[in-house]
């Protein structure tokens, strides 16, 4: 049990996070570099603060800006040493451009080649190239194009086009952006055809991608640099949030530098006019986005920035290809316009001006992007009024000054320096001057502190949420022919019809799901694996379950490992694919309430008596018979291990099921981002004991959400109350919901949230004493 021992703290303050850079562990694996070894996330926030305050100039931190930039904005590797957190990336801003150069040259030669070697169509290599683009940069501007047309295109107020554009789904609008941005690349490039590589008058595709790679990423810099950063929610929330405080350090000079670089590799392809040209362009586009994101957005935020650069690329291509024909329509207007004109020439002007299609498709086009604006604006709904604040009906709620007793809680909240203890208590602390009270609201109070807490905010997010059920085969569920002990009343394949029914969401927990992301992981269930739309066998699965810890060990160190392993990849899977905040989590396997029972009798030193319960039942009431035999199970397996049953990790080769360590897993990754999980039942209570076990601070993201009717589960949660005081940790309550429920597949914890969910939302908007004595 190396790895999970390794894992143990030690630390009963809960401070110990895993070494990692500012971006969470999911993104600095995908992306493929490290962060610096050792370094706490209060390590890390301390060097921010540095960095904002020393803002030195110097050879070492302008090589870590570049490489910053460049290992964020493609997938190609860059030095280990990197340590890319938010500080060098703002600075940095100003290499965009430079890192949009370098994928602009990789491109072309990709084009050149599938054009000029082995002869491809032009829209075949221009089709090539595109996606040689989409690897490089792993789509993060695409991606940006697709969420902002999402956004703006089917929301209707500021609040709802950011929630749109924080969802991770894909909408029509995004679909359609997508669709008519590559089209028109693919067709205005092969329109430019073959590359001819000339000093100041170079033709075809190639040189007008590496410009317009260059030229588009202009625009970020200089979007940072002329708006506000808008606060965003989602998956991205923790890293894009520096974006506001740090805006300063895309200065004026830096991106003086963009420009002057953008210049400088336009005129060395198409000579000063050209290059001008394309800045004009390039500025027009960066300044109407910019309009219309303080319009829609009231500011820029990261997606917008990665639709404007798409927009600006393919604007800056059409550029190119027309730059010559639009010279000469400019020229032709600016010779009409310096001739001298009587009463005849002007009429001779507009009847020729009138018959040139050009002109006349050119005043259409100029006279509807002007009518358009003026419309919406004309029909725009009027402000609202202060008066009309003060109604019931008011569109805008006022806004609330923050109170002293909210910002001395949120200093200490959001401090790196604070204990998670230090946190909750002024938390608590803050809840005691809200109106009402002390105390009254009970748990609910308890539940807000320790979610403040964990997310670092008086205004924590409990939406969207995820709900992950493990699912595995007990070998003590066997018939006793096939080498089991029949501890269920139900057979093993009543597993898999479980899972059956949740695929084809017809079982409890997928009707209580509501709209919490479902996801069923397989990582020890008998028989051929899953793979459907909810149900998924686990690459790290123990086939066909585990063996009967009566005659065996139940895992393998290895099996056990493997579990744990895919518990913690399930969680991560889940908070960075779909951005959830709160975390459900829930088991199915029969035969697991005799192997949790086993594992509680273990760890606590309770007599078996006082743990075993009745698990399934066959009618509403617990058969006696069954019960003894459970107890009897469970007697045998703990004198055979006795001599092994030293450390939690032990207990959970010996005794667990796959599923059981899955669970292990998901809370100890839990723990390590700061994820709040809803604790369902005696199964997921007793993996939550072994996982405080072996890392105590497990205690600070648990949120008990359902009494079991198995008596062993408050055993399991008065022994991991006993762990969080001994600690020093805030002890978490004992389950808020006493409802009888004994079902599993992470139903209490899915009717529990609601709950936590109104916690979250009465700490965030409930005023205080002062307040409404004030107002």
């Amino acid at each position: 049990m190396a790895s999970l021992s390794s894992q143990r703290s030690g630390d009963c303050d809960g401070s110990s996070i895993s070494s990692t850079t500012v971006l969470d562990r999911g993104t600095v694996e995908s992306r493929g570099f490290g962060g610096g070894l050792g370094q706490t996330k209060d390590d890390i926030a301390a060097e921010i603060e540095t960095f904002l305050e020393e803002n030195y100039l110097s050879l070492r931190t302008e090589t870590r800006c570049f490489w910053s930039i460049f290992i964020f904005v493609t997938t190609l590797p860059g030095p280990a040493w990197v340590e890319c957190h938010p500080g060098f990336l703002m600075k940095g801003m100003c290499y965009f451009p430079v890192v949009g150069s370098i994928i602009g040259i990789l491109v072309a030669i990709v084009f050149d080649f599938g054009r000029d070697v082995i002869e491809l169509p032009s829209v075949v290599a221009a089709a090539l190239c595109t996606a040689a683009s989409f690897r490089w940069t792993g789509c993060l501007h695409e991606d940006g194009l697709a969420d902002s047309a999402d956004g703006i295109g089917g929301g209707w107020t500021r609040q709802q086009i950011l929630r749109i554009m924080t969802d991770t789904r894909l909408g029509t609008f995004g679909s359609a952006a997508l669709i008519l941005c590559v089209i028109t690349k693919l067709e205005i490039l092969a329109a430019l055809n073959n590359s001819e590589w000339r000093t100041y008058h170079s033709e075809g595709a190639g040189p007008a991608l590496v410009v317009c790679h260059a030229m588009s990423r202009l625009t970020a810099p200089y979007l940072i640099n002329q708006n506000v950063y808008v606060e965003e929610d989602g998956p991205k929330s923790h890293f894009y949030s520096f974006m506001i405080r740090a805006k300063f350090l895309v200065s004026g000079p830096r991106v003086l530098f963009s420009v002057l670089f953008c210049y400088g590799v336009a005129r060395n392809f198409y000579g000063s006019a050209v290059s001008l040209y394309l800045i004009v362009i390039t500025w027009v586009c960066a300044e109407f986005a910019g309009y219309y994101g303080r319009y829609k957005l009231g500011g820029v935020m990261g997606d917008y920035l990665g639709a404007v650069t798409c927009i600006t690329e393919v604007t800056l291509l059409a550029s190119i290809l027309s730059r010559q024909k639009t010279f000469d329509l400019f020229s032709n207007l600016y010779h009409h316009m310096t001739i001298p004109y009587d009463g005849q020439n002007i009429s001779d002007l507009t009847l020729s001006l009138c018959e040139d299609s050009k002109t006349v498709s050119l005043l259409r086009f100029l006279a509807v992007a002007i009518a358009l604006p003026l419309w919406s604006w004309i029909m725009d709904p009027p402000k609202v009024s202060k008066s009309d604040l003060s109604t019931k009906d008011s569109a805008e709620p006022k806004t609330r000054k923050v109170s002293p007793e909210k910002a001395k809680a949120q200093a200490v909240v959001s401090s790196p320096k604070s204990t998670f203890h230090d946190k909750y208590d002024a938390c608590l602390n803050y809840l005691d001057a809200l109106a009402k009270p002390v105390g009254s609201l009970g748990t609910l109070e308890e539940w807000a502190a320790r979610l403040c807490a964990l997310q670092g905010s008086l205004e924590p997010q409990a939406d969207p949420v995820g709900c992950i059920i493990f699912a595995g085969d007990h070998g003590v569920a066997k018939s006793i022919d096939d080498g089991g002990e029949s501890c269920s009343l139900y057979p093993q394949p009543v597993t898999r019809a479980i899972l059956a029914g949740l695929q084809h969401g017809v079982a409890g927990a997928s009707v209580l799901a509501n709209e919490a992301s479902l996801a069923v992981v397989d990582v020890g269930v008998a028989g051929d694996p899953f793979d459907g739309p909810v149900v998924i066998s686990s690459p790290n699965k123990v086939v066909g379950g585990t063996k009967s810890f009566c005659t065996d060990d139940a895992l393998t160190a290895e099996e056990s490992d493997r579990c744990i392993l895919a518990g913690r990849k399930s969680l991560a899977e889940m908070v960075e694919k779909k951005g959830c905040k709160i975390i459900a989590l829930g088991e199915v396997g029969v035969g697991n309430t005799t192997s949790a029972s086993a594992i509680i009798a273990a760890l606590s030193g309770e007599p078996v008596e006082n743990v075993c319960g009745g698990g399934a039942f066959a009618s509403r009431t617990a058969d006696e018979s069954a019960i003894k035999k459970k107890v009897d199970i469970v007697s045998r397996a703990l004198k055979r291990h006795k001599d092994t049953l030293k450390e939690s990790a032990i207990v959970l080769s010996k005794l667990g099921g796959a599923e059981i360590a899955a669970l292990v897993g998901a809370l100890l990754e839990a723990s390590d981002r700061s994820i709040p999980v809803l604790v369902d039942g005696f199964i997921v209570s007793v993996a939550a004991l072994v996982a405080v076990g072996v890392k105590p601070s497990v205690c600070n993201v648990l949120f008990f959400s359902t009494r079991s009717a198995e008596k062993g589960q408050l055993v399991a949660v008065h022994q991991i109350q006993q762990m969080a005081k001994k600690c020093n940790l805030p002890t978490p309550t004992d389950p808020i919901l006493s409802m009888g429920l004994r079902m599993g597949e992470g139903t209490g914890a899915l009717l529990a949230t609601p709950i936590l969910q109104s916690a979250a939302t009465m700490v965030a908007n409930m005023a205080t004493i002062q307040e409404i004595l004030s107002s």
